[in-house]
């Protein structure tokens, strides 16, 4: 479906987000929907884990809804710590060393496009994270990818409910 039919077919979906009605049946959003159901249930990273990937991915990709939604999300339901949320937010280091590791190596994946070092590696296992949440951050940057880049193309505007989060990226010098 050409990106113009895409935008025209979105329909308002109540209180359900924004971004799930850019268009509803197509198979990237069942995708989507379908890998941060297995993150959530089976990858060992805990809900604020999630949010720290899921923000790193975003802030990186330069998303305001997800960078506005995420926010929301870690304050009300994951419960992440504020510092550790607006460090995100901003590009600021992370506060927290277990939550730091993970985002400087959300950084590196994101950044190395699959390629880090082996001192990269060992750095976030050495933090406590391992060789299989390797592979669930794999699949946490493609859930995002698929979210981040969608919210690009189709500029998905921010809910109201996630208004207190708005998010821009920051001015090019």
């Amino acid at each position: 479906m050409p990106v113009s039919a895409w935008r025209r077919s979105r329909q308002p979906r109540g209180v359900s987000p924004t971004c799930t009605g850019t268009s509803p049946t197509h198979r990237a959003l069942g995708t989507y929907l379908n890998g941060m159901a297995a993150l959530r249930h089976g990858s060992g990273f805990s809900a604020v884990e999630l949010d720290v990937i899921f923000l790193t991915a975003s802030r990186h990709f330069e998303c305001h809804y997800c960078m506005a939604a995420h926010s929301f999300l870690a304050d009300r339901v994951s419960k992440a710590p504020t510092d550790v949320v607006d460090a995100i937010r901003g590009d600021e280091p992370v506060p927290d060393g277990h939550l730091a590791a993970l985002a400087d190596f959300t950084k590196t994946m994101i950044t190395s496009q699959g390629h880090p070092s082996e001192d990269d590696v060992a750095a976030f296992t050495a933090a406590g994270y391992t060789d299989r949440q390797v592979l669930d951050l794999i699949l946490a940057i493609a859930m995002k990818t698929i979210s981040n880049w969608s919210n690009h193309v189709f500029d998905t505007p921010v809910d109201e409910m996630f208004a207190g989060r708005v998010w821009s990226p920051p001015e090019s010098p």
